[in-house]
């Protein structure tokens, strides 16, 4: 007997043996054993997906000598038939090579005379999108009224083609692309009973090189198995698809996130020894930083569509998201750059090198990863924790920019602890004079317009914040602060887990006494040539929303999780526990990384505390609101020093000129630094 390939073979014969396509199942199934049949069905989908196959499976349920119902017999003489491709009554029609109006005209010529075996005379008319406009116009009369004993069966892949006045005759079922899933159980199905060695890898291989084709995996499932002598093995695959391992991209993403630019390298060397093209190796790249960043944002929502779904979630609580979401874009702006570099490859080892050079966060072992697996966590794999991101040791930084979101909730002002200690605020507004060369705008961002500054949210009043900036006489001395173990720079480990706040929380008050401030270095302000040790401090003793405005700028955090805490509010500290509000609108972006993060750091500044208390609640008092204040009152100061300049003055009479204000840029960053 001849050999007969695993698509032709392995047909489904029932809608119980069919894969995938549940939706258009469930209404056909229904409709056959309730007996509301329609005249005509329409079955759109791409190559490969099953739509011929339903259609025949229709048409012997339709013609099954047990009777219509949705499970037919297939032992009778007539689902024998319709297998095999021999029953009369089933008019298999190929539209691609009988386009013309006088084919369609001689196929309808038959259609009022009643079936010869069966109950139906059904037609199935594969491609139907080829039909000419004559044809048609031809079939539509047919199409609309057709005898009780005729249906029609029509398929395409083109469903754009046709006519509405066709559309509209139609019941139609658009057929889904197969999942990577679903083609990887059905070939575990097959190669067992068909007794084939397979190993895992290869089956994802070809899933995903079938691109939601069933048939397609199964042509080349039968050409690898000729490749392979008889067994699928996951580098001969490969090697025929002249594709990239997914483990070995899995493998590339893990040395990016270890910062290990030896293995990054090493692994493009392997990689170049199969000839890959790169184009695709950058969007599988890409891909896997997708799924990476879905898990770390809902970790519900990644699937095992390619099988690696736990080695996804392992990547996911390894690094950080700011990591994530800078490497994709790199991958974004490089992809289109391969071809202008010297080769492919050299153009994508520039990508990869550029993704641990610009990454801010230090590496991090991650292990190795689990292997790829058909069988999603929970159902009997090896499932590992849900990703927690990666813990990160705080760096001495410079303060960076808080992203500046508006903040316009308000509410009531509810009782204030006192922080420990008291913080020097000391601001230098110095100018520079050109005014007319443009300037870049400060760490903390531009200047709000003169337009929006009446709508502004204020955290203290107008004359307070313009206080901040003014010169002023001590009228007590400054002394040095007394070094304390307890206020030692280097970051405690935190083990105490960290718990949601409620609205219960014990708000204590901590009983302390203000310290003195530490003393300044003599830095003289070279627009009032005072020193910075003259300038005001902050009386936290009344005060203690204002110590955590600006407390927080000096505790080293950086992207997401100093965004997250910038828009917080001091509510209590007990000596143990500290009780922030923090925005809703970062809700979302919470997790216990950034919790970690923060409180390895707080203890610095907070000695005692090792637990956070937070709920999101609307904020108004945030470290925030505080930077923009400084910064908008440095940005007039400086406007009103210019306008008032004798130099200046005249420039302007002179040549008719008028100033920018936004021109106008404080020398130094108004923002106290953490030194």
């Amino acid at each position: 007997m001849s050999y007969q390939v695993l698509a032709r073979k392995w047909r489904p014969s029932s809608f119980s043996e069919m894969v995938g396509q549940a939706h258009v199942l469930r209404a056909l199934v229904n409709a056959l054993d309730q007996q509301r049949l329609h005249h005509a069905y329409l079955f759109t989908g791409t190559r490969g997906v099953g739509k011929t196959s339903i259609a025949r499976l229709l048409a012997k349920c339709l013609n099954c000598e047990v009777g219509v119902s949705s499970s037919p017999c297939g032992i009778c003489s007539a689902c024998t038939d319709i297998a095999n491709g021999r029953f009369i009554d089933l008019i298999e029609v190929d539209a691609a090579s009988r386009t013309k109006v006088e084919d369609t005209r001689e196929l309808l010529e038959n259609v009022q005379y009643a079936p010869s075996r069966g109950r139906f005379k059904v037609y199935l008319i594969d491609e139907v999108h080829m039909l000419s406009t004559s044809s048609f116009n031809a079939l539509l009369k047919t199409l609309e009224e057709p005898p009780p004993h005729v249906k029609f069966l029509l398929a395409t892949t083109d469903p754009q083609k046709l006519p509405m006045t066709v559309l509209s005759r139609c019941l139609q079922f658009n057929l889904k692309n197969m999942s990577r899933e679903h083609i990887v159980q059905h070939l575990h199905t097959i190669l067992a009973a068909e007794q084939v060695p397979y190993d895992e890898p290869s089956l994802w291989s070809v899933a995903e090189a079938a691109r939601g084709s069933m048939r397609d995996a199964l042509s080349l499932t039968d050409q690898a198995i000729a490749f392979g002598q008889g067994a699928l093995i996951e580098q001969e695959v490969a090697a025929m698809l002249g594709s990239v391992d997914l483990r070995r991209v899995l493998k590339l993403v893990r040395a990016i996130f270890e910062k290990n630019i030896d293995t990054v390298l090493a692994l493009v060397a392997e990689i170049d020894e199969h000839a890959p093209d790169y184009q695709a190796l950058m969007t599988e790249l890409m891909s896997t930083l997708h799924r990476v960043a879905i898990a770390q944002a809902a970790p519900s929502a990644i699937d095992n569509q390619k099988g690696d779904q736990a080695a996804i979630i392992q990547l996911a609580g390894a690094t950080q998201p700011e990591d994530v979401h800078l490497f994709y874009q790199i991958a974004i702006q490089a992809k289109p750059d391969l071809a202008l570099a010297p080769s492919e490859r050299a153009g994508f080892e520039m990508a990869l090198l550029r993704m641990v050079a610009f990454s801010q966060t230090p590496a991090r072992s991650i292990g190795e990863l689990p292997a790829l697996t058909s069988a999603p966590l929970g159902a009997g794999a090896d499932a590992p924790d849900s990703p927690k991101p990666a813990q990160v040791e705080p760096e001495s930084v410079a303060v960076e920019p808080v992203s500046e979101t508006p903040q316009s909730n308000t509410r009531a002002a509810a009782d204030r602890s006192t922080p420990p200690w008291p913080v020097d605020v000391s601001v230098d507004v110095s100018v520079d004079v050109p005014a007319h060369v443009p300037v870049e705008p400060t760490l903390a961002g531009q200047a709000v317009p003169e337009s929006n500054k009446a709508s502004m949210p204020r955290l203290l009043p107008e004359a307070a914040v313009v206080e901040l900036l003014e010169p002023v006489t001590s009228t007590q001395p400054v002394a040095p602060e007394q070094p304390s173990p307890a206020m030692s720079r280097a970051p405690a480990a935190v083990s105490t887990p960290v718990a949601q706040a409620s609205p219960q929380a014990a708000r204590i008050p901590l009983p302390v006494t203000a310290q003195p401030l530490a003393e300044q270095p003599a830095a003289v302000d070279a627009l009032t040539g005072l020193e910075k040790a003259q300038w005001p401090a902050v009386d936290l003793q009344q005060n203690p929303t204002h110590w955590w405005q600006v407390t927080l700028h000096r505790l080293g955090l950086v992207g997401m999780t100093k965004t997250l805490f910038a828009h917080s509010e001091w509510v209590a500290f007990d000596g143990r526990i500290l009780t922030l509000n923090i925005s809703p609108n970062y809700k979302k972006v919470m997790t216990d990384n950034h919790l970690e993060r923060f409180l390895a750091v707080i203890g610095t500044w907070l000695p005692g505390c090792c637990e956070l208390y937070h709920d999101f609640k609307p904020v108004e008092q945030t470290p925030q609101l505080w930077v923009d204040q400084l910064v908008q009152a440095a940005h007039d100061k400086a406007y009103d020093h210019l306008k008032n300049d004798a130099f200046f003055t005249q420039l302007v009479a002179q040549f008719d000129a008028e100033l920018n204000r936004e021109s106008a840029q404080p020398i130094h960053n108004p923002i106290p630094s953490g030194d």
